[in-house]
């Protein structure tokens, strides 16, 4: 039986072929990524300021609308930030929207704490998403921790 030597080099040519393709198939999913965490940092942005107005609103409603607003409109927003943040970087983004939410299926009355507890919520938010994903920092830490302690 007589050996090829140009088997060897196919080989080669094939594995090298299959690693461009890899690499352009990584870069490429990378793009997508970058892409959608972009326009999710966008949304984020829009709803947080949407959130920021409502509360200001939502103090001087009568009960059943401060219900309303809260349950519907507030919640979906806070919702919508919650769903994406651990996706693309922003895990306290998700506990943050996490933690509006829960608030809001948890009650119907609120107190002017509740609505400070949303405010500094919202502070957070904005503070978070001003930072590049995945960062750690003290500050972080500390609104993870509030966070965990209910406050």
């Amino acid at each position: 039986m007589t050996q090829n030597k140009e088997i060897p080099a196919i080989f080669q040519s094939v594995q090298n072929q299959t690693m461009n393709d890899v690499d352009a198939l990584s870069k490429g999913a990378d793009d997508v990524i970058t892409r959608l965490r972009d326009e999710y940092v966008r949304a984020t942005e829009d709803n947080i300021g949407s959130l920021e107005r409502l509360l200001n609103d939502i103090p001087t409603m009568d009960s059943v609308n401060q219900e309303r607003v809260l349950k519907e409109e507030f919640f979906r927003m806070a919702h919508d930030i919650k769903g994406q943040g651990s996706t693309f970087g922003y895990p306290l983004l998700t506990d943050l929207g996490s933690d509006i939410c829960e608030r809001i299926r948890n009650r119907s009355t609120w107190t002017n704490d509740d609505f400070a507890v949303f405010k500094q919520d919202i502070v957070d938010m904005k503070y978070v998403l001003s930072l590049p994903p995945d960062s750690e920092n003290d500050n972080l830490k500390n609104i993870a921790e509030r966070l965990k302690e209910g406050k």
